[in-house]
């Protein structure tokens, strides 16, 4: 599938998504890029409970660590919702170990 079937397949899922018929994720995985060994692992998203969980945070250290370009916030489209990739955090956690 190319890029644009896959943005093609996103909108046509959209409204399925939004409306709670299938998950955000199911959709990642039917317009995931193949690869020779199978389908590629879609990244894992963290919500902003969670991730501040995970980081031991409030809500003020995370848009601090956003502004400071610590963490991106991916921002999905069309709601005020935001998701960082569980990578991303790991990372930072790393980062925060070591200083």
């Amino acid at each position: 599938m190319n890029e644009n079937e896959r943005k093609l397949v996103k909108s046509a899922l959209r409204p399925f998504v939004d409306s709670g018929m299938i998950s955000a994720e199911a959709m990642n995985e039917i317009t995931a890029e193949k690869t020779k060994e199978g389908r590629t692992a879609p990244p894992q998203l963290l919500t902003r409970p969670e991730a501040m969980e995970r980081l031991g945070v409030c809500l003020q250290t995370m848009v601090n660590y956003e502004k400071a370009g610590l963490l991106n916030g991916i921002r999905i489209a069309g709601r005020r919702m935001v998701r960082y990739r569980s990578s991303d955090i790991e990372a930072l956690l790393e980062v925060k170990k070591v200083a």
